[in-house]
């Protein structure tokens, strides 16, 4: 078996092998090289742009793709710093190959690649949990889905109103909503940093065709508080707004959202949204029972550190002290090491590599679901292969929760 990145002419043939993966019909009559030079050429997403950015496995001749999956880059925010990410997505093996080892080989070869290329992170949405634990990966944080029934939505006191995102309206869209994005992006750990690609559905929006509706509230002095899009499901009698964008800077962007949702009650039964958890419902919808608010609570996504001495070098911690930490990595060496950290004011002053006794030693995966912020200290205890040695109060200043969240998707 061989393990690389995959050439130009082989980009059409990953996308091939994610159609058999993903049960999704591809038909594309342009020669692989058609393919990859209109992507360089004129790319219309960082998948396009990037599109080489792919590991393959090949049988020994080196022609025949077995397995593949793309890797991404991203920039995140991390405890208040800009950091590469990897998105791992497009995981595939042809049927007649699997069992065989390839999509493990494409990771044990693209790991060391994201370290040597100064990735912090890597992120992807899994099919198994239980499998991606094999590479390192581990549950970051859980998302809230809410069902909210419209005749339950109070008459809010807003002076404030909504847009439509529409041609006429494109130019205020372009500036609100970007604006409304990167009020979140300072707030949540793994949140993706915003480029051109992500507001596209700016400029294609053509609501009275797709019936995909993006709506802008504005608060009275004109300022841009909140934006959703959604699609309106009829397909069973619950009757829902289905949205896939819902984002709000205050209290009133969020009830000038659910007043629009509101307006649809005659038409539509349910509001249905997701939102990080640490932003709850309960002091804004005053009444829960009979069904008027449900809530579905999901892991979402799985993220593994790549580099631990960049990480431990821009976490935030609490306070002051210092903590020896142990971390096993059977894909990255250079993660295998125990890091003495000493940080002051809540920012890492001093960062080596000891052969001391740790205060405290985890798997790779452990250390990325707690440093990212998605667990408190009080489940270091349930983890498998973590062991304490060290003052769990010294412990609690390095792991902590935080506010974590991220809405791309790749």
């Amino acid at each position: 078996m061989i393990i690389r990145k995959i050439k130009p002419e082989e980009v059409k043939r990953t996308e091939e092998l994610f159609s058999v993966s993903f049960d999704s019909s591809y038909n594309n009559e342009e020669t692989p090289i058609q393919l990859y030079n209109r992507y360089v050429d004129n790319p219309t997403s960082r998948e396009e742009e990037h599109c080489l950015e792919r590991f393959a496995a090949f049988e020994d001749d080196d022609q025949t793709m077995m397995s593949c999956f793309i890797v991404q880059p991203f920039d995140i925010h991390f405890d208040g710093h800009t950091s590469k990410m990897v998105g791992i997505g497009g995981v595939a093996t042809l049927p007649q190959y699997r069992k065989r080892g390839g999509i493990r080989a494409c990771f044990s070869s693209a790991l060391p690649y994201m370290y040597e290329q100064g990735v912090a992170f890597s992120y992807l949405y899994p099919f198994s949990t239980a499998y991606y634990r094999k590479f390192g990966y581990e549950l970051c944080y859980k998302r809230y889905f809410y069902s909210v029934a419209l005749p339950y939505i109070p008459v809010y006191p807003i002076s404030g109103s909504c847009y439509l995102l529409e041609q006429a309206t494109m130019t205020d869209a372009r500036q609100d909503i970007p604006y409304i994005y990167r009020k979140w992006l300072q707030k949540y750990n793994m949140m993706v940093a915003d480029t051109d690609y992500d507001y596209r559905f700016i400029e294609s929006a053509n609501p009275f065709k797709d019936q995909v509706f993006t709506y802008v509230y504005r608060s009275e002095r004109g300022e841009a508080l909140a934006y959703m899009t959604f699609k309106c499901d009829t397909s069973s009698e619950r009757r829902t707004l289905e949205c896939s964008r819902f984002f709000y800077i205050n209290k009133e962007g969020l009830q000038g959202l659910l007043t629009l949702a509101k307006s649809f009650a005659a038409d539509y039964r349910y509001v249905r949204f997701s939102l990080p958890a640490d932003m709850p419902l309960e002091q804004v919808l005053p009444e829960w029972s009979m069904g008027a608010v449900s809530c579905e609570i999901r892991p979402n996504g799985m993220v593994r550190v790549i580099d631990v001495k960049k990480v431990l070098e821009d976490a935030r911690y609490i306070g002051d002290g210092r903590i020896a930490i142990e971390i096993q990595d059977p894909f990255i060496s250079q993660n295998n090491n125990i890091f003495s950290v000493t940080f002051q004011n809540g920012k890492c002053t001093e960062l080596t590599c000891i052969k001391e006794k740790p205060d405290i030693s985890l798997p790779i995966s452990a250390f990325s679901a707690l440093i990212t912020g998605g667990y408190d200290t009080d489940a270091i205890p349930l983890w498998e292969n973590v062991s304490v040695y060290g003052d769990m109060e010294m412990v609690s200043k390095v792991f902590y929760r935080k506010k974590v969240f991220i809405t791309t998707y790749f």
